[in-house]
């Protein structure tokens, strides 16, 4: 195994957009400070995307799986690249096509971020034709990287890769919450078993994300309503937005719910009102990190234990609770039981989650696979 610098390359849609896009700013970041020389491969880059210190972005030509290969060999060739990282199934295929069938050395590490089968409505007809030709090609990489334990075995079965080659590498998830040296998170902490210990009727329902169906955001109002009749106060806080924001308005009006769409705030984290629960009431999904930025500021979160993947991302009865069904009456109990948790004692697990660790993991499967001859 070597410690010598390499050259990576993350192949990705653009560096900004959803929660791959953010794994992959998180990893070049700290793969480029630890001293390897890292680009990022993009085919839809976007105005917000910024930059990197240290890392170079690279726009993709062409349009569509054959040319974007092209472009990707191309740069993989005269970068001299030793390994190619890739997020996202596309990506993925990509990332493989221009290794294996070049005649080149590159070694192909590529990632796996949902749980795909149990829920083929929630991931549409275009995943399930780009399965069959993962398929075959999946088994050739040199390493998957799952972001959670039912990510690799799903993964494992599906795509009968070798185990030895599947590793679970955490999340970055903390990684915004680390650098935010301003939020003083015992100061918020303290202020909410304050205001829990006064008003213990008070809760506040909190879903960040987006307003989709696959959410299922308005199940939060149905676990308002049977809350209400409990003689709690509840609110319920949107943080994002989507095509569901006004019928969950009117929705909300109709049935006497409380309910404030806040639109898409980066560090919704920092905005909490007191005596909060996160609720995450998605269908699927393949970790969940609102789960550890929520516990990483000591409030407790719930989520279906359904949702498969998010099973890395909670403890239940340490940072939430598990509602056993996608039910409103399953979420009403769980939300009912994680007020009443205190997060305490969970820093070592958090740390787990942190950029340095994270980042730490993913180099050494880098290493695991890239072997230099002795000098």
């Amino acid at each position: 195994m070597t410690s010598k610098a390499l050259r990576i390359c993350i192949a990705i849609p653009s560096l900004s957009g959803g929660g791959a896009e953010f794994v992959a700013r998180e990893w070049a970041a700290w793969l480029a400070q630890s001293g390897h020389t890292v680009s990022l491969a993009v085919t839809h880059p976007k105005d917000s995307d910024g930059t990197i210190p240290g890392v170079d972005v690279v726009h993709l030509t062409g349009s569509g799986l054959m040319a974007h290969t092209r472009s990707l060999r191309e740069h993989l060739r005269l970068g001299k690249i030793d390994v190619v990282v890739s997020l996202l199934p596309y990506y993925n295929l990509m990332a493989i096509l221009a290794t294996r069938f070049a005649g080149n050395d590159i070694k192909v590490v590529i990632s796996g971020r949902n749980v795909e089968v149990p829920y083929p409505e929630v991931h549409g007809r275009k995943v399930r034709t780009t399965r069959i030709l993962s398929k075959w090609l999946y088994p050739l990489c040199d390493a998957f990287v799952a972001i959670s334990h039912p990510v690799a075995a799903e993964a494992g079965a599906l795509y009968k890769i070798d185990p030895s080659k599947i590793v679970v590498v955490p999340n970055p998830a903390i990684a915004k919450i680390e650098s935010e040296d301003a939020y003083d998170t015992n100061a918020a902490v303290s202020s909410r078993t304050a205001d829990r210990e006064h008003r213990a009727r008070l809760i506040n329902i909190v879903l960040p994300g987006r307003l989709v169906d696959q959410k299922e955001p308005a199940i939060a109002l149905r676990v308002a309503e049977i809350l209400q009749l409990e003689d709690h106060e509840v609110t319920v806080h949107y943080f994002g937005d989507g095509p569901l924001r006004s019928q969950i308005l009117q929705d909300a009006a109709s049935s006497g719910v409380n309910a404030i769409v806040h639109g898409w705030i980066e560090d919704w984290y920092r905005h909490l009102p007191p005596c909060s629960v996160v609720l995450l009431p998605s269908r699927a999904e393949g970790f969940g990190n609102v789960l550890l930025e929520a516990a990483a500021v000591s409030v407790p979160a719930v989520v279906s234990s359904q949702a498969l993947g998010s099973a890395d991302a909670l403890v239940p009865g340490i940072t939430g609770e598990f509602a056993p069904f996608r039910s409103a009456k399953s979420y009403a109990d769980a939300v009912r039981s994680a007020a009443e948790i205190e997060i305490v004692g969970a820093g070592a697990w958090l740390k787990r989650f942190s950029r340095e660790s994270s980042g730490s993991a993913l180099i050494a499967v880098l290493e695991s696979v890239v072997r230099f001859e002795s000098a």
